[in-house]
């Protein structure tokens, strides 16, 4: 019975939270069981291998050129965020094929994310390549990222679905700005 009584109590909590972050979002791509491999490197040149898998990569797309999108990406296990990026996607004009390149940087933390997105018969894979850092003790470089994944759509039944809290990290006021400033772009000058 108390498995029960858990199992609503989290099913609840997750059909609540609300999705705010999500709504800023024209799309997004959901990838998941994402594998990743390479390099760490910590202080004192401590050097290893590693690799895992079944982590999220869920990216928030913005239409901001004809083919062009601004994303936020993050990398998440569903319940902690390891890292996150903001750039750009450029997608070929029949949106099957997209490289992608994003990064972050502030005073202590940068990372980065460098590939491709491939669509077919409605599945989208991911193969990249990133890497982050903490400017105090470690460089991690990440020679492979891959991923299988869907595409949600911002609309009523999109977006809204139940399930997996997406974009933790995101900054609404970074997308609500660069549509604000690419629409000034774009205006037809008097």
């Amino acid at each position: 019975m108390r498995r029960y009584w858990k199992t609503a109590i989290i099913f609840i909590l997750l059909c609540s939270t609300p999705a705010y972050a999500q709504s800023e979002c024209d799309y997004i791509l959901s990838f998941e069981n994402v594998s990743f491999s390479g390099t760490q490197v910590e202080d004192g040149y401590v050097r290893y291998g590693f690799s895992d898998g079944g982590y999220y990569l869920d990216i928030c797309g913005v239409y901001t050129g004809y083919t062009t999108d601004s994303i936020y990406a993050e990398l998440s296990d569903g319940s902690s965020v390891y890292w996150f990026v903001y750039g750009t996607t450029i997608w070929n004009e029949s949106m099957t094929k997209g490289y992608i390149q994003a990064s972050y940087l502030d005073e202590i933390y940068s990372t980065h994310l460098d590939g491709t997105i491939t669509s077919s018969g409605g599945w989208y894979k991911l193969s990249a390549k990133g890497g982050d850092n903490d400017s105090i003790s470690y460089i991690s470089l990440f020679k492979s990222i891959k991923g299988w994944g869907y595409f949600l759509d911002n609309t009523a039944t999109g977006l809204s679905q139940p399930g997996r809290i997406r974009l933790r990290n995101l900054d609404p006021s970074k997308l609500h700005g660069l549509k604000e400033k690419l629409q000034v772009q774009t205006q037809p000058a008097p």
